[in-house]
């Protein structure tokens, strides 16, 4: 594989359109937890169950779960695109499409817990 075909990638429009809405989402949950979250030290609300109410108790410091995980889910879909890219366009499209529902779905807990507990 010559490496301007790799360059195709990085001009697709779907995958820097849903690739930068993914890591825009990341972005907000990094900020949430870091600005509006007032003391990291102290006991916080980690889990959250309709049930039973607050589940979890851990560190403030532990919130940073949900916004790391998100980025490596990132790195490693929108890698696994630009791997596949050139051989299976259709995968690649997947792959970065879930990239962004991963972020979706870890951004609407941790938007949830970080006004818990605030």
């Amino acid at each position: 594989m010559k490496a301007d075909d790799k360059k195709h990638f990085f001009r697709d429009h779907l995958v820097l359109i849903t690739a930068g809405i993914a890591l825009i989402c990341n972005l907000v949950g990094w900020f949430f937890i870091v600005f509006i979250v007032p003391d990291l030290s102290a006991l916080r609300t980690i889990g959250y169950n309709i049930y039973f109410g607050d589940t979890f108790f851990g560190p403030g410091s532990e919130l940073f779960a949900f916004p790391i995980l998100g980025a490596l889910f990132l790195l490693a879909n929108c890698g696994l695109a630009w791997y596949v890219y050139n051989r299976f366009r259709g995968y690649a499209y997947i792959f970065v499409s879930s990239a962004l529902m991963l972020q979706l779905l870890t951004i609407t807990p941790e938007i949830f817990i970080v006004y818990r507990n605030s």
